[in-house]
């Protein structure tokens, strides 16, 4: 039977440099973050550090688990400042307000005055003449 189709047994270890090219490891580097998790390091038959393929399947895992929390993160951010774009937005000139033989755009230059202005409510605005 060929090596390429043997499925390799679950105690078989993978050694940290093997799994350093597919994973990042933190900082403080693998001991310290293997470690921290609880996974023991251990020594393959030639003296590489290594780890059981169930660890190393669980890193894998918690990489993909990851890296879709943060692209859920990046969709609500990128949601929010699309919401604060839209609500920042200012209508137009509404179409009926535009006299006939004149562009929107020389009666946004010249014509905006003639619209009415909102109630001034805060006793602030109200002290304050508007600008023309």
């Amino acid at each position: 039977m060929s090596d390429y189709v043997r499925t390799p047994p679950a105690d078989e270890l993978i050694p940290l440099s093997v799994l350093s090219l597919d994973l990042e490891p933190s900082t403080a580097g693998w001991h310290a973050d293997l470690a921290a998790r609880g996974i023991a390091v251990r020594v393959d038959d030639v003296g590489r550090s290594a780890i059981t393929r169930e660890a190393a399947r669980r890193l894998f895992v918690e990489r993909a688990e990851g890296v879709e929390r943060a692209r859920e993160v990046a969709a609500r951010a990128d949601a929010e400042i699309e919401a604060r774009r839209l609500a920042g937005v200012r209508p137009g000139i509404p179409a009926g307000m535009v006299p006939a033989g004149v562009t929107a755009a020389e009666f946004g230059v010249t014509g905006w005055r003639r619209l009415p202005t909102p109630p001034r409510t805060d006793p602030t605005m109200a002290a304050t003449p508007p600008i023309l």
